[in-house]
């Protein structure tokens, strides 16, 4: 797809609240987060994006509707490096891919907020 930039790292991964995922990539601008867990072994994730420097951003990511064991996010851009992956709660669940996407995708559980309408487009204009 042109204007998108995916990262896919294949995780394999036991995590729970102290265990974590850690990986490094290329720097990349990431605006999407994907993350798939085994269904029978998903919790509610905590990720930290960093840049290796000073900044970081931790995201909640939530589960996507109707796709067990898969959660989405919007991150809202950001240049970053590095991610680690745990549980909220202590839950033990066994990561296996993670994706970071660049560009501007649309979210799988209908979490974007399309652009708005043209004003030709919108209708016509009441008169007062």
């Amino acid at each position: 797809m042109p204007g998108r930039n995916i990262v896919e790292l294949n995780a394999n991964a036991d995590v729970d609240g102290t265990k974590a995922y850690e990986a490094t990539f290329p720097a990349t601008d990431v605006h999407e987060l994907m993350l798939e867990f085994d269904p029978k072994h998903a919790g509610p994730p905590i990720c930290v994006l960093s840049d290796g420097a000073a900044n970081s951003k931790e995201v909640h990511v939530p589960p996507i509707r109707g796709r067990e064991g898969r959660y989405s996010s919007q991150v809202g851009g950001g240049r970053y490096s590095s991610i680690r992956i745990t549980t909220a709660r202590n839950v033990k669940a066994k990561l296996i891919k993670v994706k970071l996407m660049g560009g501007h995708a649309e979210h799988p559980g209908g979490g974007s907020v399309p652009p708005p309408k043209p004003p030709s487009a919108a209708g016509p204009t009441p008169k007062a």
